[in-house]
């Protein structure tokens, strides 16, 4: 098996990064993960998934390093990052789900459940 990249050569390459990460501030980056929860990055191409594979990743750093950037972006951001009211939304999503989590993952006012 051919050695790992360095990880101070891959920093220098590309970042390890998070799909909204890579978007929002157009940096390439690989996602080292077998699998993702950012379908809507996926499809714009945000992070380049290449697994733990030292091959994949390997072949993945030079389409990483040859993506545009600053006005010679190429890549659109995804479209979902991009809202003006982001910290409104996310206020309402967490309000919307206290009670769900209070009752079936803390199990609040169940028999027998830490009151």
């Amino acid at each position: 098996m051919p050695p790992l990249i360095h990880p101070a050569e891959y920093g220098r390459r590309a970042s390890c990064s998070r799909t909204e990460e890579s978007s929002i501030l157009n940096f390439p980056a690989l996602n080292t993960h077998d699998a993702h929860e950012r379908p809507e990055g996926m499809k714009v191409a945000s992070v380049i998934m290449t697994g733990m594979s030292p091959a994949a990743v390997r072949e993945a750093l030079p389409l990483a390093e040859a993506q545009g950037r600053g006005a010679d972006r190429r890549l659109r951001q995804v479209a979902d990052y991009m809202a003006p009211n982001v910290s409104e939304k996310v206020v309402r999503i967490i309000l919307s789900h206290v009670s769900y989590v209070r009752r079936v993952v803390w199990r609040e006012g169940a028999p027998g459940a830490p009151g």
